[in-house]
């Protein structure tokens, strides 16, 4: 077990990796990841971490079970596919450094749960919350750039925050928007010198409030999965809170209202606005009729067969997916432990679907598990597992660094609640 006053050094020393944009030390070609500062930091820790576990010959959690069971599985289904890609069974072969991406991201469990027992967690996902928007408000008027793949970047169109792609940052403003209107905390605004009549607002409307200030900073970043996910949530905790809110409920159709505005005149989701057209369904039969299986090939070098009033993102998305599930499909070899993890390359853009593909039903069967057994830990986070789980649909959720370490965060930080709750509980008996 590490002394309090070990862990709290060591806190001081992780924690600002949350707030630090990725800057990569060294790049690798066709990769969006390189090798960065945190990752240094973060072997450091895991170096500790495995000392202190090995010194004080703890037992493994059944959360750290499953999430070695997924990269062993992982690391498994790579060396099937560095032999049938060898045997010209398979087009291309997996990557074993996407199988232990896991293992650097789960490491924020544990700063969560240090940090759960020092601090407040709404205060530090506030300030989180707060330095993104200062950043994002310098990107949008282009007084500050952002890195992206390594690469120093100006952006005004889709701003990213600390994150390196405008979706990853939809992604974390999803997984703290559902901590703060599931959990029994509310965004910290004691210290923005907010006049009285704010802060009446803000405590009467917080839900409708939270919601449209979240959303806006999504909009910054047109990213649409995560706005959609936004809303689900929203619908579901006004449901819950139908009996204390029903003297907000008029605000519904004006939040409508806005949103609708709002989507229509952004820049970075006005141009994408074809994602419900009856076109992309002609497009998802056309692409599949016709995408060959081809060795060696570059996913995100597709030849787009458009059609008119088809979704662009859509339609690389389904060139992408086609090529991924005909490889998968086509192959029984495949079926049980899949394709390899990094099969598909940096961004499939598409989480389920890479899940199945390159980890196949084995990998399917133990995410489940795991992220089963996180949403266990407490109400809130099953609400952010249920938001992580939505934007897989659409995005490479979980190999999102930035993203997967505020998710990791806020599940390590309600671990440690949950078992302060439970000590309590134990001292009242």
């Amino acid at each position: 077990m590490i002394h309090s006053f070990s862990k709290q050094y060591l806190i001081y020393l992780v924690l600002p990796l949350l707030f630090l944009p990725k800057l990569n030390l060294w790049t690798f070609s066709g990769q969006t990841a390189g090798i960065r500062v945190d990752d240094l930091v973060l072997v450091f820790l895991a170096l500790f971490c495995a000392w202190v576990h090995i010194a004080g010959r703890e037992r493994f959690s059944s959360i750290e079970k499953i999430l070695g069971a997924i990269v062993l599985s992982s690391l498994f289904s790579i060396g099937c596919s560095y032999i049938l890609y060898h045997m010209n069974i398979l087009p291309l072969m997996g990557n074993p450094a996407y199988a232990l991406r896991l293992l650097e991201y789960y490491l924020f469990f544990y700063i969560g749960l240090w940090a759960a027992q020092f601090y407040r967690i709404e205060k530090i996902l506030t300030y989180f919350l707060l330095w993104n928007v200062f950043l994002m408000l310098l990107q949008k008027f282009q007084l500050l750039g952002s890195f992206h793949m390594g690469n120093y970047l100006m952006v005004s169109q889709r701003v990213m925050g600390v994150s390196s792609f405008p979706t990853e940052m939809g992604l974390i403003l999803n997984f703290i928007y559902a901590y703060f209107i599931f959990s029994r905390q509310k965004i910290t605004c004691r210290r923005l010198y907010l006049p009285p009549i704010m802060h009446y607002l803000l405590e009467r409307f917080w839900l409708f409030g939270t919601t449209l200030f979240l959303g806006a900073l999504i909009l910054l970043t047109g990213s649409r999965a995560p706005l959609a996910v936004i809303l689900f949530l929203f619908l579901i905790r006004l449901y819950q809170l139908r009996a204390t809110q029903k003297q907000t409920l008029w605000l519904l159709p004006v939040a409508c209202a806005l949103c609708f505005l709002a989507i229509s005149q952004s820049e970075g989701m006005g141009e994408r606005s074809n994602l419900l057209a009856m076109n992309n369904l002609k497009s998802a039969k056309k692409v599949w009729e016709r995408l060959e299986i081809k060795r060696d090939a570059d996913l995100n070098e597709v030849k787009l067969d458009q059609i008119k009033n088809t979704d662009v993102s859509l339609l690389i998305r389904l060139h992408k997916w086609v090529f991924a599930l005909k490889t998968y499909l086509s192959e029984p070899l495949v079926w049980i432990q899949g394709t390899g993890a990094g099969f598909a390359g940096p961004a499939l853009d598409g989480g389920l679907v890479r899940l199945l593909v390159e980890t196949g039903l084995l990998g399917i069967f133990l995410w489940g598990i795991f992220l089963y057994r996180i949403g266990k830990i407490s109400l809130t986070i099953g609400y952010v597992v249920v938001s992580f789980v939505l934007n897989m649909i659409f995005v490479d959720a979980h190999l999102a660094y930035k993203a997967m370490s505020v998710f990791f965060f806020i599940a390590g930080s309600e671990y440690a609640r949950e078992q302060s709750l439970k000590s309590h509980l134990l001292l009242l008996k």
